[in-house]
C-alpha cells in the first residue's frame, strides 16, 4: 500500500483534524471486571455480554419472525428509551478454524475408539474433519448490554462517591495496571436487572443465549485480533496471580508502579506494540492481520431479516457485522435538533422533519432509538483483505437496499469501536428507526446448536455444525423417531446414530451397548466392518446374523439370569407381552383380556416347577454333547446330579461361561409351558368358562395356540443355540422371516420382531429388580453386575418399525420409552410414514428427524411438527432425498425439558463412512476384494481416497469400454489389484 503524495498530505489533513488512536488504552474503555460477568468501565458505565446460542425454530418470515421477537422489545424498549441502557450486537464469522471445530465435536470419541484399540478408526475420524469442514462455516453472535449513569440521582451518587474517592486516593497510581475501582451499588443493581430482562426477552422470543463470565467475555473481544487464544484462556485479574514486570519505558511519575501489577484489560485485549494503520486506505494491522471497516450509512429499507445476507456470505470471507442500537434522546440527537432552530439554509429542515418524525413515533408509542452498522473483514494479505472488503460492501448493498461508505477516521479506532465490548462508544453512521424493524435485522435468528461433542455431526442450515448427541441431562425421554420413505437415507442415519453410541460417553471404559433389529441387509457391511476393525479380543462382541426360521436360530425366551430359578419381574413382562404377540390371532389387534394373566400365572408354575424346590430337571449325557464334553475336560462328574446342582457347582468354581451354558437345559421351554397348561388344576378351575375366540375356551385356545406356535416358528420350540451373550453389538436382520402383505405375513413379522428385540435386549434389562429371585449364592455377582449394567450406555433400534403390530409389545415399548432413563436406554424407531407413531408414541420422542416430505400430507407434517410456513416451504422444496456429497435435508424436532427445537438440517455422509456403511453391491464386492489384500483400515482408506462416494460408474465404464475382454468380463478383480497396487506404491514412497 504506497502512499501518493496527495494520498500523504490528506493523510496528515486527516490527521490533524481527527487524530489517530493506535494506543489501546485510547480506544478501549473497559476497565475492571468487578463481577463474575460485569465490567466497569473508566466512565463509571457497566458492560455485560451476552452470547447467543441461536433460535429455538428457524423463521425466515419477516412477519411472523418479527411478531415472535414482541416479548424481547417489550423486555428491552424501556431501558434504552430512557436512555440509560443500549446494546451492541456483533456477528463474526471466522474463517480457519472450521476443521478445529470438527476436530473438537468428534474428540472423544477418537479417545475412546482408541481406547477400544480400533484400527483404522484414526484415518476415519481424519476423513470426518476434512471432509464436513469444508461444507461449515464458523460464526457466533454476541450481544454487549451496556448501562450507563444519566439515572442516577445527586443522593444516590453523594451516598457513595466519598467512599470511592477515597479508594482512588489510597491506591497507588496505576495508570497502566486492571482498575481496582468498584462503582455505584444503584448502578450494579441497574444492570445486572436488565441483563436479566435481555436474557428473559430473549428467552420468551424463542432465542437461547447465557450472560457469558469475564474469561469468555474477554476471549470474545479479543478473539478478533488474536484469534489462536484457546477456548478456555484465562486472563489476568486481580484474583489470579501474576508475576511482577519490569518497566519497560522510561518516563512517567516514579511512583508508578503500575507495570508490577496486574495487566490492564485494554493491553490484554490488543497489545500496543502490534497496532499499524493506513488511512489513505482505511486498513489497520494488528498483529499479523489487516482490518479494514467500513460504514453502513443507511441499513437495509426494505422488511429483510439477518440470514439472508449471513447465509449468503462467501464461506472463505471472514467477517464482523455490527449492530449498535441506543437511545435517540441522546447528545446528537438534540444537538441536531438545536441546529434546525437556528437561522441557518433551508435545506436543514430535512432535520426538522426527522425529529418531528421521531416525535410522531413517540406519540404512537413506539421506542426510537439510533441504530447504527458497521462491517469489518481481515486477512493476513492486504490485497485479500481489500478484495474482500469490495465483495462484502456489494453483499451489504443487496441486502435490503443498504447504502454503505467508506470510513475517512482512524482504521484501527474503528475496528475497536466495532467489537462488542471494547468500549460504549460503537461506530458507524447514525440513523434513527423504530425499535422493533431494528431487532427484527438483528443476527438473533441463526441456528441453535444444543450439542457441541459427538461421533455424528450434522450440517445446520447457514452452514454450521451441528453435533447430535441421542442422550442429554436436559431431556426427560431419549427415545428418537426417524420417518423417511425409501430412497431418503433412513437407514444410513440409523447407522451412524448407532455408531456415534457406540463410541459415545460411558463410564469406567465399558463399552456401550447396541441391539440393532434391521429389515435388509444395510447394516451388515458396518458391522463387518467394525469386526475387521475390532481387535482380537473384541471381535466377539459384534455380531450380525440373518434370522431364519428353524432351531439353528432357537433362542428361548425362558432363559434367566444366571442362577436364577425364575424371571424377574422385567423379563417376565417381556416374556408375556411375546407370548400375547403369538396367541394372538392373524388379523385382530388383541386376544381375551385374561389370557395375559393366565400366561403369566402359568409361567411362574412352569419355573416353580423345574426349579430345585420341585422337580428339577436331572442331567441326562447325550442331550448336549457340547456340555458333555465341557465338563469332562475339566473333570467335572455330573452323576446323578440335576442341572442346577450342575450350575452351582460350576458357578463355585468360577466356570461362569459354562454355568451359563448348562443353566439352558435347567430353565422351562415353550413346551414346559403348555404341559404346565394341561397339568394345573389351579390355572384351569381359576379360567374355567372363559370364553376366548371362536367360541373356544381361554385355556384350550391358548393351549391349542402355542402348540401351533412351535410347528409354525421352530425358533421358539426348544433350548437356545442362538448365543449372543456375550455380544455389545448386535444386528438382527429379519428379511428372511419378516414380509408384509396379508394378515398371516403381518402377524409374523409382528412375532419376529418382539423375539428380535427379546434377543438384542437380553442383558440391556437387568436392574434391582433381579434381587427378587437371585438366590444367595449368586447375590454379590449379581449387585456387581447390576451397577455396571446400570451405567453401561444402551441403543435399541428398530428399523421399519410399522411392521411390529402387536399391542401388547408396542404397550411394553411404550413403558420401556417412559422408563429408559432407568437403564440408560435409547429406543430409536425408523418408519416410512408418521402415521405409524400414533399421539402417544410421539410425545414420548425427544428427537424426531423428518427426511422426505412425503411421509404424510401437508397438513399432517405442519401438526406433527409444529411447523411455521416458512420451514413448510422448506420440507416440501428439499426433503426430497440424497443431493450428493452434500447430504440428505431434513428437518429436526428436538425436545427438552424447557423448550422444543425445530431445526433444518443435512445429513452429511464422508466417503470413508461411506465404505464403512455402504449396501451398493458393486461398493462391496469391491471392498471385499481389497480387503482380502490389505488390512481392513488401508482397505477403506484406499476405497475412500480413490472412489469418494461409490465405485458403481467406474465399473460400468470399465465393463463398457476396457480394451480387455477379461477385464470387461470381470472388473471387480482389476479395479481391486489397480487401487491395491497404487495404495502401495504411494506408501512405499
Amino acid at each position: 500500500m504506497n502512499l501518493s503524495l496527495a494520498g500523504a498530505v490528506e493523510n496528515l489533513i486527516r490527521l490533524y483534524i481527527n487524530g489517530t488512536k493506535t494506543d489501546p488504552d485510547q480506544v478501549v474503555d473497559i476497565d475492571a471486571a468487578i463481577g463474575k460477568n460485569t465490567f466497569v468501565s473508566k466512565d463509571g458505565f457497566l458492560m455485560s455480554i451476552i452470547k447467543v446460542n441461536g433460535r429455538q425454530s428457524e423463521n425466515n418470515h419477516y412477519h411472523s419472525y418479527n411478531e415472535s421477537l414482541k416479548p424481547l422489545i417489550s423486555k428491552i424498549s424501556a431501558g434504552i428509551k430512557e436512555g440509560v441502557h443500549s446494546i451492541h450486537a456483533t456477528y463474526v464469522k471466522e474463517v480457519g478454524k472450521e476443521k478445529e471445530l470438527v476436530a473438537k465435536s468428534i474428540a472423544g470419541a477418537r479417545e475412546k475408539a482408541n481406547n477400544y484399540q480400533f484400527e483404522g478408526m484414526e484415518d476415519l475420524f481424519d476423513d470426518q474433519v476434512n471432509f464436513i469442514s469444508k461444507q461449515i462455516i464458523d460464526e457466533e453472535v454476541y450481544m454487549a448490554v451496556w448501562t450507563n449513569t444519566s439515572f442516577l440521582r445527586p443522593r444516590q451518587i453523594a451516598q457513595e462517591k466519598d467512599e470511592i474517592e477515597e479508594a482512588r486516593k489510597e491506591l497507588p497510581i496505576a495508570d497502566d495496571a486492571h482498575g481496582l475501582i468498584d462503582t455505584y451499588t444503584h448502578i450494579k443493581i441497574k444492570h445486572e436487572n436488565y441483563v436479566e430482562a435481555v436474557i428473559d426477552g430473549l428467552s420468551a422470543s424463542g432465542v437461547n443465549a447465557e450472560v457469558l463470565n469475564r474469561d469468555k467475555s474477554m476471549l470474545s473481544m479479543a478473539q478478533i485480533i488474536y484469534p489462536f487464544l484457546s477456548a478456555d484462556f484465562e486472563f489476568i485479574f486481580p484474583d489470579r496471580d501474576t508475576f511482577p514486570k519490569s518497566k519497560e519505558y522510561a518516563g512517567g511519575l516514579e511512583d508508578d508502579a503500575s507495570h508490577m501489577l496486574w495487566d490492564s484489560l485494554s493491553s490484554q485485549l490488543i497489545r500496543e506494540d502490534d497496532v499499524d494503520v493506513d488511512l489513505t486506505e482505511g486498513v489497520a494491522r494488528v498483529g499479523d492481520r489487516y482490518f479494514s471497516t467500513f460504514e453502513v450509512k443507511n441499513p437495509p429499507r426494505n422488511l429483510v431479516l439477518f440470514n439472508s445476507l449471513g447465509d449468503t456470505i462467501k464461506a472463505d470471507v471472514p467477517c464482523m457485522i455490527s449492530f449498535s442500537v441506543s437511545s435517540a434522546s441522546s447528545f446528537t440527537f438534540f444537538w441536531k435538533k438545536l441546529l434546525s432552530t437556528l437561522p441557518i439554509p433551508a435545506s436543514n429542515k430535512r432535520i426538522k422533519k426527522s425529529i418531528h418524525a421521531v416525535s410522531l413515533l413517540k406519540e404512537l408509542g413506539e421506542p426510537d432509538v439510533e441504530y447504527k452498522m458497521s462491517v469489518t473483514t481481515w486477512s493476513k494479505d492486504s490485497e485479500d483483505l481489500l478484495e474482500n472488503r469490495d465483495y462484502l460492501k456489494g453483499e451489504l448493498s443487496s441486502w435490503g437496499n443498504s447504502v454503505v461508505r467508506n470510513y475517512r477516521g482512524c482504521p484501527f479506532d474503528a475496528l475497536a469501536t466495532s467489537i462488542q465490548g471494547i468500549n460504549s462508544r460503537t461506530f458507524g453512521s447514525t440513523v434513527y428507526a423504530p425499535l422493533s424493524g431494528v431487532v427484527a435485522q438483528l443476527p438473533l435468528g441463526r441456528r441453535l446448536r444444543f450439542w457441541r461433542r459427538s461421533a455424528l455431526n450434522f450440517v445446520g442450515n447457514g452452514d454450521v455444525l451441528y453435533p447430535y448427541s441421542v442422550q442429554s441431562s436436559e431431556q426427560k425421554y431419549w427415545n428418537i423417531g426417524v420417518c423417511a420413505t425409501m430412497g431418503s437415507g433412513k437407514s444410513v442415519l440409523l447407522q451412524n446414530i448407532a455408531f456415534s453410541h457406540l463410541f459415545g460417553d460411558t463410564i469406567a471404559g465399558e463399552m456401550p451397548m447396541v441391539g440393532y433389529i434391521d429389515n435388509g441387509f444395510s447394516a451388515k457391511t458396518m458391522v463387518e466392518s467394525l469386526i475387521a476393525m475390532a481387535p482380537k479380543d473384541k471381535k466377539h462382541l459384534f455380531k450380525h446374523i440373518t434370522y431364519e426360521n428353524n432351531k439353528k436360530f432357537a433362542y428361548n425366551i425362558f432363559d434367566t439370569q444366571l442362577g436364577c430359578r425364575s424371571a424377574d419381574s422385567d423379563q417376565m413382562n417381556q416374556i408375556i407381552s411375546t407370548l400375547v404377540g403369538i396367541i394372538t390371532p392373524a388379523g385382530e389387534e388383541k386376544v381375551h383380556g385374561d389370557a395375559a394373566n393366565l400366561l403369566r400365572k402359568v409361567v411362574a408354575e412352569a419355573y416353580f416347577t423345574l426349579s430345585d424346590k420341585e422337580k428339577p430337571r436331572n442331567y441326562r449325557e447325550g442331550r448336549a454333547p457340547k456340555l458333555d464334553s465341557a465338563l469332562k475336560k475339566i473333570g467335572y462328574d455330573p452323576t446323578g446330579k440335576t442341572y442346577w446342582e450342575i450350575v452351582d457347582d460350576l458357578f463355585d468354581k468360577k466356570k461362569l461361561v459354562m454355568a451359563e451354558y448348562a443353566q439352558r437345559f435347567a430353565v422351562p421351554t415353550i413346551q414346559d409351558v403348555i404341559q404346565q397348561l394341561t397339568i394345573s388344576d389351579t390355572v384351569n378351575n381359576s379360567y374355567k368358562g372363559i370364553v376366548a375366540y371362536n367360541n373356544e375356551e381361554l385355556v384350550p385356545y391358548v393351549r391349542r395356540a402355542l402348540m401351533e406356535a412351535i410347528e409354525k416358528y421352530p425358533v421358539f420350540s426348544g433350548v437356545t443355540v442362538l448365543d449372543v451373550s456375550m455380544a455389545r453389538f448386535i444386528v438382527l436382520d429379519l428379511d428372511k422371516v419378516a414380509k408384509s402383505g396379508n394378515a398371516e405375513m403381518d402377524k409374523d413379522s409382528s412375532v419376529f420382531y418382539s423375539l428380535a428385540r427379546f434377543i438384542v435386549s437380553n442383558n440391556m434389562f437387568i436392574s434391582s429388580t433381579l434381587y427378587e429371585v437371585v438366590p444367595d449364592k449368586y447375590s454379590s455377582y449379581h449387585k456387581r453386575r447390576v451397577e455396571l449394567v446400570k451405567s453401561i450406555p444402551k441403543l435399541l433400534v428398530y428399523d421399519e418399525y410399522h411392521r411390529l403390530k402387536s399391542p401388547t409389545v408396542i404397550a411394553q415399548i411404550k413403558r420401556e420409552m417412559r422408563e429408559g432413563r432407568k437403564w440408560s436406554l435409547v429406543n430409536l424407531f425408523a418408519s416410512q410414514l408418521l402415521k405409524d407413531f400414533d399421539e402417544d408414541m410421539q410425545n414420548l420422542l425427544s428427537a424426531t428427524f423428518l427426511m422426505s416430505n412425503d411421509a404424510g400430507s401437508p397438513e399432517e407434517i405442519k401438526k406433527t411438527f409444529g411447523l411455521n410456513k416458512d420451514t413448510m416451504d422448506y420440507v416440501m422444496s428439499e426433503l426430497t432425498g440424497p443431493k450428493g456429497a452434500r447430504g440428505a435435508s431434513m428437518v429436526a424436532l428436538f425436545k427438552f425439558k424447557k423448550a422444543t427445537l425445530i431445526q433444518r438440517l443435512r445429513f452429511v455422509l464422508y466417503p470413508y463412512m461411506y465404505w464403512m456403511t455402504t449396501s451398493d453391491a458393486i461398493d462391496n464386492a469391491l471392498k471385499q476384494n481389497v480387503m482380502s489384500k490389505l488390512s481392513v483400515g488401508d482397505a477403506i482408506k484406499a476405497l475412500s481416497s480413490t472412489y469418494g462416494f461409490g465405485a458403481r460408474k467406474v465399473y460400468e465404464n470399465i465393463g463398457e469400454t476396457h480394451p480387455d475382454p477379461e477385464v470387461k468380463k470381470d472388473p471387480i478383480q482389476f479395479m481391486g489389484d489397480s487401487l491395491v497396487n497404487s495404495f502401495r506404491t504411494m506408501i512405499a514412497s
